[in-house]
């Protein structure tokens, strides 16, 4: 009897929720599971609250909120000044950034692929020069006898060895110009060398694939984002081609069938572990819990938020919801 009076007696908070891996997600028997969800779960427990869990459309979460349809929204949101200035927010409970995932940043052959794609014009600008001056440097040193392809062929190879030797300061010495034209070439090709092998060198750097990014360096192929999102409110800034889709399972869908997603690295990670996502570092993001603006849960969801971040259980929760 007692037990019933307390539960009709408990204040009931409606919380938004949709499937947000590890935020937000349906465990074995169906129940709301997730790190945002049991984060609200301990504060609820701590100021003797019933959750009744809402499912709602992230791009629905804002109205959702406005409307009085639920109190607070729970997976993922990132706390931005536009949304401070129409919400309220808790403190933030973790960090994230954003980060692009697509075709090319899956596995070790795409790396591989990928740096072939930005070392190409390095490699073909490189090996243009060698045989350039390989060619005039057979011109210049070797005799024509037979006046044959593969007298010719051979000069060539001779003459890009030489140039290629040079080119990478190893001078074997095997191959040198002996004319006064052949030496004034070697001299020439010997300083040019210095300043063009450093831009290639330059070049193959750059064109390594990168874990690590920022916001101009994002792919130029058009990018699906969720609707609402600070992907897409980055990508609108940046004037970048975008594709909004509603839900996160739109997004992975995207993903699946070939599409460059921009989304949380977290979420992108978690739902596809081998997705080898690019973080930019230029966007960190702070998750916190959504509420309506002056809000009475506010003070006391903040003191929940605060104790159970600095709390050793915190952690757990963490480690239980990313494996």
């Amino acid at each position: 009897m007692l037990l019933l009076l307390t539960t009709a007696l408990a204040l009931e908070i409606k919380a938004g929720v949709e499937d947000s891996f590890p935020y937000a997600y349906r465990g074995a028997g169906r129940e709301w599971t997730g790190i945002s969800v049991d984060l609200m779960e301990e504060i609820a427990d701590d100021n003797d609250w019933i959750i009744k869990y809402e499912e709602i459309p992230f791009s629905q979460r804002m109205a959702a909120i406005q409307t009085g349809k639920i109190d607070v929204y729970l997976p993922s949101v990132t706390i931005t000044t536009d949304r401070e200035k129409k919400f309220d927010f808790s403190h933030a409970y973790t960090v994230d950034y954003l980060a692009y995932a697509g075709p090319d940043t899956k596995g070790y052959l795409s790396t591989v692929s990928r740096w072939f794609m930005g070392a190409w014009r390095s490699l073909l600008t490189m090996a243009g020069a060698v045989l350039t001056m390989g060619l005039l440097y057979s011109a210049i040193e070797k005799k024509t006898e037979k006046n044959t392809f593969g007298e010719f062929a051979r000069h060539l190879f001779d003459g890009s060895y030489w140039a290629n030797t040079t080119l990478v300061t190893v001078g074997y010495g095997d191959e040198a110009p002996k004319t006064v034209a052949g030496r004034t070439l070697a001299m020439f090709w010997q300083i040019v060398s210095l300043l063009f092998l450093g831009w290639v060198l330059n070049g193959l750097n750059g064109a390594v694939p990168q874990k690590v990014t920022t916001v101009n360096h994002l792919p130029s192929e058009e990018i699906v984002v969720l609707k609402d999102s600070t992907s897409e409110a980055l990508l609108r800034l940046l004037s970048h081609e975008n594709k909004p889709v509603e839900t996160e399972k739109e997004l992975w869908a995207a993903y699946h069938d070939g599409a460059t997603i921009l989304h949380d690295e977290s979420l992108i990670t978690a739902t596809f572990p081998d997705a080898d996502p690019v973080r930019l570092s230029d966007t960190i993001q702070y998750y916190g819990i959504l509420l309506p603006e002056d809000s009475p849960y506010l003070e006391l969801i903040n003191q929940g938020v605060i104790k159970m971040i600095t709390s050793a259980e915190w952690e757990q929760i963490l480690s239980l919801h990313k494996e």
